[in-house]
């Protein structure tokens, strides 16, 4: 088996931190504050990176619904502020808006019941 680009620069970042001493750098405050993401705004965020997994075919190998736990696990202990929520959340509605601007087929078919990718009233992704 051989590695994509993605995990050899996973590993060879977590091979980095190792021999640094594994220990966790201190966080900058954020530039400026933010209110506190919303469930709203994460369940968003979770439907729209769904959404856009699906898209390229992420979950052949994989259970969709343990992938999107460990997601949504991830998410909840990132802390994310709203302004965040929505940067990430874009990030996941462009995967999916790119690949219909480049005539690309969907790879795989989302569970029926998935809204739209980014199809929130009122919403349109990242408001930096």
């Amino acid at each position: 088996p051989s590695l994509n680009l993605a995990q050899a620069v996973a590993i060879m970042a977590y091979e980095v931190w190792n021999a640094r001493g594994g220990e966790a750098l201190p966080l900058k405050p954020p530039r400026r504050e933010a209110t506190p993401s919303t469930s709203g705004q994460l369940e968003q965020l979770f439907d729209d990176w769904h959404r856009a997994l699906w898209a390229i075919d992420f979950f052949k190998t994989r259970r969709s619904e343990s992938v999107m736990r460990s997601f949504r696990e991830v998410m909840f202990r990132a802390g994310l502020d709203g302004r965040e929520a929505s940067l990430v959340r874009a990030i996941g509605i462009e995967v999916s808006r790119y690949l219909e601007r480049v005539g690309a087929p969907l790879a795989g078919t989302p569970p029926a019941g998935l809204p739209p990718i980014g199809d929130t009233p009122g919403t349109t992704g990242y408001d930096a």
